[in-house]
């Protein structure tokens, strides 16, 4: 596993510096290790909300990763609605010559026993866990739990309580009536992936991003912790990445680290007039993961020092400056939507437009900052003329989700044509 810092310090209107950090990390799995075996179960929601097109894509994307595991990999299915059903347990492809036929049997049912599912998938999943595996549980719906266990910390505590045993969970919501906030904080206890199909021909190619994650796997469970030195007694993370304060610093949980998909954390923090000096020590950035080893998994901890040779009264880093850019653009997309769900969609589109104008000095010689620009223009025009969708929001919520969270390949697919919004 890699990692690379970057610095860059500006003027504060007290006297002293805002100093900006853009740490990242990457990597490749070992070439001269086998690939980590894989054991996945789906929980697929068959409620009857799913019925048609819904289904049919979580069925068709389904069938897709089932195509696509290794021989070697293990692929389990269950199903829910107020019952929950195994379709079929954590075997080997070859062991399961009909699991296509029995996902395109799968028909609506009921109400929507989410907790029933992901239980039964977690009991499925436990015998297969130890070293050097990925054990991971898909959890498909399109809407709210209504059976079983309901409460939003009762199913956050069960995704981590799953993850200390070795098996993570990501989840995927169809549709613009899943409750977003209840399957990102499941996928956040869980160490996954939270995944949105606004239209059901997304769905196989947001499977196979997941899938594809978990094929390259680097390290598992990256944690990062900020600690500050010195005069700075506070620290400010620009994503929303699960956070602990500490008392001097911050521990952020990244989750698991894919070879196609670098993790990066942005943060900021106020050194006072009277404590610049030529050199300083700011802190201390500290890593500890699972890695993936040419033996197995190894779990590993650095620890590396946030220095700064403040020579110049001011030092902006382009790549940085950009990286807050489209930070801030996320928290707009973010609050822009708790405004006006609060009825507030003046501050909405006034929002949305600050953001935009705010990233159009990059967009003639950046083509992402571009589009980031025409989109956010087009929903503040949406908010602007009071013509917010249920679907517009969960696009926006997603969208500032991905940039936090790095997900460029999804956010590409996801990405809707701007000149279309005008």
């Amino acid at each position: 596993m890699e990692q690379t810092f970057a610095l860059d310090w500006q003027r504060h209107h007290t006297g002293g510096l805002v100093v900006r950090l853009l740490a990242t990390f990457s990597g490749q799995p070992p070439a001269d290790v086998a690939r980590v075996p894989l054991s996945l179960c789906l929980v697929l929601d068959r409620s009857g909300s799913m019925e048609g097109d819904r289904l049919a894509a979580a069925r068709a994307a389904a069938a897709t990763i089932a195509r696509r595991m290794h021989p070697a990999d293990r692929i389990g299915v269950v199903t829910f609605d107020h019952d929950v059903a195994t379709l079929a347990e954590p075997d080997v492809g070859a062991a399961q010559p009909d699991l296509l036929a029995r996902l395109e049997a799968v028909e609506a049912g009921g109400s929507t026993n989410l907790s029933g599912g992901w239980l039964r998938a977690e009991q499925l999943l436990h015998p297969l866990t130890g070293e050097g595996r990925a054990t991971r549980i898909l959890l498909l719906t399109d809407g709210h739990a209504n059976h079983g266990l309901t409460a939003p910390a009762q199913l956050r505590a069960l995704a981590a309580g799953a993850r200390s045993r070795g098996i993570t969970t990501s989840t995927v919501g169809f549709g613009e009536d899943y409750d977003e906030d209840l399957l990102r904080g499941i996928a956040d206890a869980g160490g996954g992936n939270a995944w949105y199909i606004e239209r059901p021909d997304q769905a196989s190619a947001v499977f196979g991003e997941e899938l594809a994650g978990l094929l390259s796997l680097v390290a598992q469970d990256v944690q990062v912790t900020l600690r500050l030195r010195g005069p700075a007694t506070h620290v400010e993370v620009l994503q929303d990445w699960p956070a602990t304060a500490l008392v001097n610093g911050v521990r952020l949980d990244l989750g698991d680290l894919y070879a196609r998909e670098p993790k990066r954390v942005l943060a900021r923090w106020v050194v006072p007039a009277a404590h610049v000096a030529p050199d300083a020590v700011l802190g201390e950035a500290e890593c500890t993961a699972a890695v993936v080893t040419p033996t197995g998994i190894e779990r590993r901890a650095t620890m590396t020092p946030i220095t700064a040779s403040f020579d110049a009264q001011e030092r902006v880093e382009p790549v940085i400056t950009r990286e807050v850019l489209a930070a801030e653009a996320a928290r707009a997309r973010q609050q822009a939507v708790e405004l006006g769900d609060d009825g507030d969609t003046t501050g909405a589109a006034n929002l949305l437009s600050s953001a935009a104008a705010a990233m159009a000095p990059l967009a003639s010689h950046d083509p992402e900052a571009a589009q980031q620009v025409r989109e956010l223009e087009a929903m503040a025009r949406k908010y602007g003329q009071g013509d917010i969708s249920g679907s517009d929001r969960k696009y926006l919520k997603q969208r500032a989700y991905n940039q936090r969270r790095g997900k460029a390949g999804y956010d590409a697919m996801l990405r809707r044509d701007p000149d279309a919004e005008a």
